[in-house]
């Protein structure tokens, strides 16, 4: 990554997350807005290859059942690809995804990555290991509003107060349900569901335009197996 996604990863406090929504193919535009509270980004770093991994997303999955989702967490997960040396490789798996998750190491000053790895508004969390409750969000961070039409997605974002830095947006299309059989590796002969799994992930640069900042994402067509049910998560930082 540029060293300015680089920084983008390491301020957890510029952060914020706006609510997400199943994508409809019927409707032709749909349009989703975030409330003003603050919300918090749990990004879960995994792999079909890894056995400690199907655990933490059985845990990630059960959020689906919250009423907290997309209010007060909004769930995503990269699968990397630094497992799939291992005789399995992971379908949903990115080699983009696996350098995301060192640059997050790197600005911790850590030295590796592993998996399963929690990352909480920027933040390395440990919690789940331990059985802590994921931390409270505080604040108000403004409002993101993303209108989504066939041909992709305009994220529209007003900040709550003075934001010092260039603004990007972050635009996450997910798969959830969706279940593997493995053949080989760790998990030789498991079924899998996956929930939250990121298929396109996209940085947008945001134009300011009278007090708003705004970007669009022009829809990709995802490299792996599609899925019954989507949603988008949408989320902007500084850099």
């Amino acid at each position: 990554m540029k060293q300015g996604a680089f920084r983008a990863l390491a301020v957890a406090t510029a952060m914020w997350v706006a609510a997400a929504s199943a994508v409809s193919q019927a409707e032709p535009v749909q349009t989703i807005t975030s409330g003003p509270a603050r919300a918090g980004l749990l990004e879960l770093f995994t792999s079909e290859g890894c056995s400690s991994c199907p655990p933490a997303e059985v845990w990630l999955s059960q959020l689906a059942g919250e009423a907290r989702l997309w209010k007060d967490v909004v769930p995503v997960a990269f699968h990397v690809d630094y497992w799939d040396h291992l005789g399995w490789a992971d379908v949903f798996a990115n080699a983009d995804f696996s350098e995301r998750q060192r640059d997050y190491a790197s600005a911790w000053k850590s030295d590796r990555v592993y998996t399963p790895g929690f990352v909480w508004n920027g933040t390395e969390w440990r919690g789940w290991f331990e059985k802590q409750p994921l931390p409270a969000t505080t604040g108000e961070a403004g409002l993101i509003t993303a209108s989504i039409s066939s041909t992709g997605v305009d994220v529209s974002y007003t900040p709550a107060g003075t934001v010092s830095g260039k603004i990007v947006a972050h635009v996450a299309v997910l798969g959830m349900g969706l279940e593997r059989k493995v053949t080989a590796g760790e998990n030789k002969g498991r079924t899998l569901t996956h929930d939250f799994v990121v298929l396109d992930y996209q940085k947008v640069a945001f134009t300011a335009h009278d007090g708003a900042w705004t970007g669009r994402a022009a829809w990709r067509a995802p490299k792996n197996p599609a899925s019954a049910r989507h949603a988008l998560a949408v989320w902007v930082s500084t850099e």
